[in-house]
């Protein structure tokens, strides 16, 4: 049976704009990309993820309504002279205290997957006063997300088997980065 999004738990369905969301299948070999502040491990005897596997991530390519994929997303926080990490947090609506997106982290898919895509929904930058606007050395706004090209996946029952082992590197290294992606 196709996943409902009825079924989905609030927390997740807060977190896509309007609470709305499609169901897609995600094909075997898709790439897909986060910022996360957890850093895999390159040791081959230890396994490429722990458990459990966080189910928010975003599409390497383009794919659906977004036209660009992570290059793009890299190419606009170039225009912007932003380091990739702030401009990625304030696109991705990601509060401070929910991840510190130290790394860059991609993968492809093993298996077919069904999953949720849809726009990301507006939240405050923090709870705490001190980083309601400046953090890191970065000033950001009250709220974060609602940017109308800006898209995630919620891919829920998402396991280690499902998952290539990832390559990682910094987040806030624009210059690096230009270079992993070519460009």
């Amino acid at each position: 049976m196709p996943l409902q999004w009825n079924q989905q738990p609030d927390h997740v369905k807060q977190a896509f704009l309007d609470q709305k969301a499609t169901l897609v299948i995600l094909p075997k070999g898709m790439k897909l990309w986060k910022l996360t502040g957890y850093k895999p491990s390159r040791n081959p005897n230890i396994h490429r993820f722990t458990p459990p596997i966080t189910p928010w991530w975003s599409n390497y390519d383009p794919f659906k309504d977004d036209t660009r994929g992570v290059k793009g997303v890299l190419k606009d926080s170039i225009a912007k002279s932003q380091i990739f990490l702030a401009y990625v947090r304030d696109r991705s609506a990601v509060t401070i205290e929910w991840n510190s997106l130290t790394y860059y982290m991609e993968t492809k898919l093993l298996n077919d997957k069904e999953a949720f895509w849809g726009r990301y929904a507006p939240q405050p930058v923090s709870k705490n006063p001190i980083y309601q606007t400046l953090y890191d050395g970065v000033y950001y706004p009250e709220a974060l997300g609602g940017w109308p090209d800006a898209f995630q996946l919620y891919i829920p029952n998402l396991q280690t088997a499902d998952l290539a082992t990832p390559e990682w590197f910094s987040s806030t290294d624009n210059k690096a980065l230009k270079a992993q992606f070519g460009i």
